[in-house]
């Protein structure tokens, strides 16, 4: 029987990292990007995930 690896494509789980170029983003948005980053990765925010739905 095979085994889902789908967690780990998670940011929470090390997957999925957040990518920018920081030429292209305003200044100003790349602290709150990093931040909700952060609070994914610790796990203080979940985002909400349909496994019904195909991402």
């Amino acid at each position: 029987m095979g085994k889902s690896y789908t967690e780990y494509s998670f940011m929470r789980h090390g997957g999925n990292e957040l990518v920018y170029n920081a030429d292209m983003v305003p200044a100003d948005a790349i602290p709150p990007m990093e931040a909700k980053r952060d609070e994914i990765t610790s796990g203080a925010f979940e985002v909400p995930i349909d496994p019904a739905e195909p991402s």
